[in-house]
């Protein structure tokens, strides 16, 4: 009888601990998908940002700059957003997919709309297609080394230059950077608590049973 109290309070115990641990990483995957959801957003928000500061510069160019001066003044603010960002990376573009300004001097004379993912998908063609004024779209593209990238671009035409000002952030270096919203050191000790808690009850159970049957 022993052997069966023994092995019940064994079985019950690994079965609390199992179910912690699963309860765990249950509650630790949704705090990750919300993370990943809160960052794509706030990431959105960032492109959205620089791309709007571009637009907001260029209507601030008088109408007596010709076209060519204009484009030459928002090259520099474009360059001057680059120096002092790091995660935002800028540039412009031509209605024909060709640059008129870039965070790298190695992207000059190329052009965006030929530029694929991984699945050699034309991810900022499909974008330009399918808005009318402005937009997102997430991708992945390969990196130095070979490497996997997820990055956020973000678009917007400007109608009266007939341009369009980007801004791409890279997803990987911002979750990196971004706090750390697992779970909490309180909903940690929680299960932990609980799990304890369970635990000697079991035991304690299995002491009574066991002092029970030897009376018996």
């Amino acid at each position: 009888m022993l052997r069966v109290i023994v092995f019940f309070t064994l079985l019950a115990c690994f079965s609390v601990i199992v179910n912690s641990v699963n309860v765990y990483n249950m509650l630790n995957n949704a705090y990750e998908l919300q993370e990943n959801k809160d960052v794509k957003s706030e990431v959105i928000k960032q492109a959205k940002t620089i791309v709007d500061e571009i637009e907001k510069y260029s209507n601030t160019l008088l109408p007596s700059v010709n076209h060519n001066e204009k484009l030459e003044l928002i090259k520099k603010e474009i360059n001057k957003i680059n120096f002092n960002k790091y995660q935002e990376k800028a540039y412009a573009f031509d209605s024909l997919g060709f640059y008129v300004a870039h965070y790298s001097k190695d992207y000059e004379n190329q052009n965006i709309l030929q530029e694929t993912d991984i699945n050699n998908k034309l991810y900022v063609k499909d974008l330009v297609d399918k808005i009318n004024n402005e937009g997102f779209t997430e991708a992945s593209i390969f990196w130095t080394n070979h490497s996997i990238r997820h990055i956020i671009t973000y678009i917007k035409k400007d109608e009266n230059l007939n341009i369009y000002y980007g801004c791409t952030m890279d997803l990987d270096i911002f979750k990196i950077n971004k706090e750390n919203k697992k779970i909490t050191r309180n909903e940690n000790n929680l299960i932990l608590i609980s799990s304890f808690i369970v635990i000697i009850m079991i035991l304690f159970f299995s002491f009574y049973q066991y002092k029970k049957r030897r009376k018996v």
